[in-house]
């Protein structure tokens, strides 16, 4: 068990430098920050992007799972949104927040729903005499 619980945290780092190169590693300075509302996406029918900050932290809720990917992905989303402010790195958006941790919540409710499904087969398992 001390070897999942390694290649766990593992997975999370490298998973959040994933995210981090695909918000603000490489990116361009802008020439003033960009600040936008909450629902700016929404209002302009940017549905892919909205899709897209969701999936993108889906897989880090899952990894850590608990409150505690919940609170990870929106700790991790803000602090990507004030480094694009002010390193004027993109639009700091509160949509972003709002659909990243929606997405980590979503990555949250799966690694629950994949503990009950593991817990209900060794349950099963252990009442046939498979495991000891």
């Amino acid at each position: 068990m001390k070897y999942v619980k390694y290649i766990r945290w593992t997975l999370v780092v490298l998973y959040i430098g994933f995210i981090l190169s695909q918000t603000i590693i490489g990116r361009g300075l802008h020439p003033e920050p960009i600040f936008k509302g909450l629902f700016w996406e929404v209002q302009n029918g940017m549905w892919p992007d909205i899709r897209l900050n969701i999936l993108l932290f889906i897989p880090l809720g899952f990894l850590i799972g608990g409150w505690k990917g919940l609170v990870a992905g929106f700790g991790l989303s803000c602090g990507i949104e004030l480094v694009q402010y002010f390193g004027r790195l993109g639009y700091c958006e509160m949509d972003d927040v709002l659909n990243n941790t929606i997405g980590a919540g979503v990555g949250v409710i799966l690694f629950e729903i994949g503990r009950i499904i593991v817990g209900l087969i060794m349950g099963i398992k252990k009442s046939r005499g498979c495991l000891k």
